[in-house]
């Protein structure tokens, strides 16, 4: 019996040993990566962006991307109210529910883009090309669509109230009551 119980006080100090040295490893590699330059892109969004093409939810608001090429970018449920996208590529880009009140959009090429759900409410959109671009349920109210070309653009269940239409391409579009502008 005493031969038991002095092999029991031997074996616990090796143990707790063994298990201060995988949490003190573990504590390091958790430090690590907190410190690396994954996190500290995406505490900036820009830089985030223009790493990955990439930022879901984030917050651009008011930020310059005049020019940029954002082909393909994710940018779902992003804040980019007052940004500044004129003249940015933004084909086949995926902002659904995203923030675009009040962003200049002038220039701007949103061909084949999703925005479902999107708020443009007072955006400026004059002579940005929509064309194919999915904006169902998108609210454009008081946005400037003057010389905007929106063919083939799904506009069904936009609200458009207030927003000037009225040099708009809209050849085949699928207009927000459901009918199709005719050619």
């Amino acid at each position: 019996m005493l031969t038991v119980a002095v092999s029991l006080c031997q074996w616990r100090p090796a143990r707790v040993k063994r298990y201060r040295m995988v949490f003190a490893v573990a504590a390091m590699v958790a430090i690590a990566a907190c410190s690396t330059g994954d996190n500290a892109a995406s505490s900036n969004p820009l830089q985030q962006l223009q790493t990955t093409n990439e930022c879901l939810g984030c917050n651009l608001q008011g930020t310059d991307l005049s020019g940029l090429d954002l082909t393909s970018a994710k940018l779902n449920q992003a804040n980019l109210s007052g940004a500044n996208l004129s003249s940015a590529n933004l084909q086949g880009a995926l902002l659904d529910q995203a923030n675009l009140s009040g962003a200049d959009l002038s220039g701007a090429d949103l061909s084949q883009t999703a925005l479902t759900s999107a708020n443009l409410s007072n955006a400026n959109l004059s002579q940005a090309k929509l064309v194919g671009s999915y904006l169902r349920d998108a609210t454009l109210t008081g946005a400037n669509l003057e010389a905007t070309d929106l063919t083939d653009a799904n506009l069904s269940a936009v609200k458009v109230d207030e927003a000037a239409l009225a040099t708009a391409t809209l050849k085949n579009a699928i207009l927000p009551d459901g009918t199709i502008q005719p050619e």
